[in-house]
């Protein structure tokens, strides 16, 4: 990781005023940063458009997921996604200001991915997941409650 899990905890916590509990229902999440649709595209991965806005409401921000990603795949992309909204909070860039974070901003799509990780398993989650005896049956399991890929659970790891 490039940081500490501190950092995408503390930046997580100023963003949504609370730290969600696996597994990370994203669409209430999305609702609270004011993201105005997640909408499907042909595009790999997916992306934020931030010049998005809705006549209908304050948003600014939609979100395109991949159509032929999986669904444990197009979750974490939308984690990722929500994190570079979150990046995007005035009260986020004055955390990452007041701490001296400003060169993690250099690698954005780094931080958005381990800020979305830590979004779909947090810190104390994945601290108390490590002091378990891990076998292959116990990350499966943590894995499909968190609904995540194994792949990424073990990163966080």
């Amino acid at each position: 990781m490039l940081y500490s899990d501190r950092i995408g905890s503390e930046i997580i916590l100023t963003a949504l005023g609370w730290i969600p509990e696996p597994p990370t229902k994203l669409s209430p999440i999305a609702l609270s940063l004011h993201v105005g649709d997640v909408r499907g595209t042909d595009f790999r991965d997916g992306f934020t458009d931030f010049t998005a806005a809705s006549p209908f409401t304050a948003a600014s921000s939609v979100i395109y997921l991949s159509v032929s990603d999986s669904e444990l795949r197009a979750r974490f992309i939308l984690a990722h996604e929500l994190a570079h909204v979150m990046l995007r909070l005035p009260r986020i860039r004055q955390l990452i200001n007041t701490y001296g974070w400003t060169q993690l901003l250099a690698d954005e799509e780094q931080l958005a991915d381990d800020i979305g990780a830590t979004l779909l398993m947090p810190e104390d989650w994945i601290k108390n997941l490590g002091q378990a005896q891990l076998s292959l049956t116990l990350l499966n399991r943590a894995a499909e409650l968190a609904e995540v890929a194994l792949s990424l659970l073990v990163r966080r790891l």
